[in-house]
């Protein structure tokens, strides 16, 4: 069992998983997780990296057994990544910690969301077959991924997704882990159906992408590591090319996997994992001698 904090975050109750090192001056990793997941998603990351991190894992909200009525306005990216740095704000009251931002599937959007807002506060930030919002908007003359992204229309269609999930849930869930490959033992199979209510955010995020009219925000400064999986069904390889339009500092990494790759492959992804933490940090600490 992991400890799970709930506190009021911005007015609104929130829930994290939070273990690992606290003693006020360890790196902090934030993991994001996607649909149709929850925290409890990140495991085999947590289990990995508590020993000399402190981690937070935020549920996105709606997907906490405990969570009731949740403002429409709180799904959308910058309302969400706002309460994400209120809750890294929480053990890190002197703003002095290094932040280290991850993010899987529609976590990206508000990786990449709280890494704006931190600015020089955050070393790097990990996209594991993930993108951000205004990279997105980039892809969206490319009929590849325009023909992987059609769930996102269909999500775009409340009355219709809603009741099918709400009616299908174990066979929706089913559907989604086994075309993202998703290992078929795997205990994330049996998350309950609050995960679906995740789907807002998707609303959202689509809303917000067609309203950016080609304002795509200038490059961060900011070191970047996609991970991405040969084998993931949702998005298309990111090119080098692509990531220094969107990160100053980038590296893309591919492996022989599936979406769910810091699940079926969690021994070789926190081994990349761990030695980009490694180098950025020590990269971030020359900086400052």
């Amino acid at each position: 069992m992991y400890r799970e904090v709930r506190e009021e975050i911005r007015k609104l109750d929130t829930s994290w998983i939070q273990e690992g090192e606290d003693d006020g001056s360890s790196p902090i990793i934030v993991l994001l997780h996607g649909f149709p997941d929850n925290a409890k998603s990140w495991s085999k990351q947590i289990d990995f990296f508590k020993e000399d991190y402190l981690v937070l894992a935020p549920y996105v909200h709606g997907t906490s057994e405990r969570d009731k009525f949740i403002p429409k306005r709180r799904y959308a990216s910058d309302s969400y990544a706002l309460d994400i740095i209120e809750i890294i704000n929480r053990v890190d009251r002197d703003k002095n910690r290094s932040i280290l931002i991850v993010g899987h599937d529609i976590g990206g959007v508000i990786a990449d969301k709280v890494a704006q807002f931190l600015g020089s506060r955050s070393i790097g930030i990990v996209l594991i077959n993930s993108l951000g919002l205004d990279q997105f908007y980039y892809r969206k003359k490319d009929p590849f991924q325009i023909f992987k992204s059609y769930y996102i229309g269909i999500f775009q269609a409340p009355i219709i997704t809603d009741g099918i999930f709400k009616l299908f849930n174990r066979r929706m869930l089913k559907f989604i882990y086994d075309t993202g490959g998703l290992d078929k033992k795997d205990e994330i199979r049996e998350h309950g159906k609050e995960v679906f209510r995740g789907l807002q955010h998707y609303r959202n995020f689509a809303r917000e992408m067609l309203s950016l009219r080609n304002n795509i925000r200038k490059t961060l400064n900011t070191n970047a590591l996609y991970l991405f999986g040969e084998r993931d069904k949702f998005l298309e390889l990111p090119s080098v090319h692509e990531a220094k339009k969107f990160y100053a500092h980038s590296e893309v990494r591919v492996i022989n996997s599936t979406h769910w790759m810091h699940r079926n492959d969690s021994s070789t992804v926190n081994r990349i994992l761990s030695k980009t933490f490694n180098a950025w940090l020590a990269g971030a600490k020359e900086k400052h001698v």
